[in-house]
């Protein structure tokens, strides 16, 4: 009888054991998963950058099971990816978590922008990430802005519009108005720490009025 009750503790703590390990590799391929989606990683481009068999991780996701040596494979390959949270949960999935950050702010504005498309919001043929708080407040750095293209030739500047400038050498965001010297703009901000710029209209390549912007926590 005590040999009995020895064999069923050996073998309930062997299931409990069996349950505890498909666990965490169930969690472990939560995780895998969740790194492959935000580095848009296909599990045939894991297999060949980190060469590991075809089919291999697939398979093992299945069966709820991927060797040390297979494991050891991906994160020599991807060296940005934090080993301890891999196996166990604990601290970034990133040993540079700025990574994380930066790829769901750019997810955000694709899905923002994407709104806007869908809403087919008319007038809309031009659009810049602003790179600056050169308009604060009315515009602040990393907001996606949408503008309409003008013809350079006699428009009509009004002071209460916001122009997107692209010129040889970078795009600015600015009011805009008349120079006193021929063949001049003067690009000013709202932002009193920025100074205005005056500008030969040569040197403009493109001129586009803000229509809407879409705003974003940087």
């Amino acid at each position: 009888m005590l040999l009995c009750l020895i064999f069923y503790k050996h073998i309930s703590n062997l299931i409990l054991n069996n349950k505890k390990k498909q666990k965490k590799m169930l969690n472990f391929f939560k995780r895998l998963n969740h790194f492959m989606f935000v580095k848009k990683i296909s599990d045939n481009k894991m297999t060949l950058q980190c060469g590991i068999s075809n089919g291999l991780i697939g398979k093992a996701r299945n069966r709820g099971s991927l060797s040390q040596l297979n494991i050891s494979k991906i994160l020599i390959q991807y060296t940005d990816l934090n080993a301890n949270w891999l196996m166990t949960g604990h601290g970034d999935m990133f040993l540079n978590p700025d990574f994380e950050k930066e790829t769901n702010h750019k997810q955000n504005i694709v899905n923002k922008v994407t709104q806007i498309v869908n809403a087919k919001i008319e007038n809309i043929d031009f659009l810049f990430i602003n790179e600056d708080d050169s308009m604060l407040p009315t515009t602040s750095r990393g907001d996606v802005l949408l503008g309409k293209t003008l013809q350079t030739e006699d428009i009509f500047f009004q002071k209460n519009n916001i122009y997107i400038v692209q010129t040889n050498q970078e795009t600015l965001v600015r009011r805009i108005k008349k120079s006193d010297n021929k063949d001049f703009l003067v690009l000013y901000t709202d932002n009193a720490q920025y100074d205005a710029l005056e500008i030969n209209v040569s040197q403009i390549k493109t001129i586009a009025i803000l229509k809407n912007s879409i705003k974003f926590m940087v």
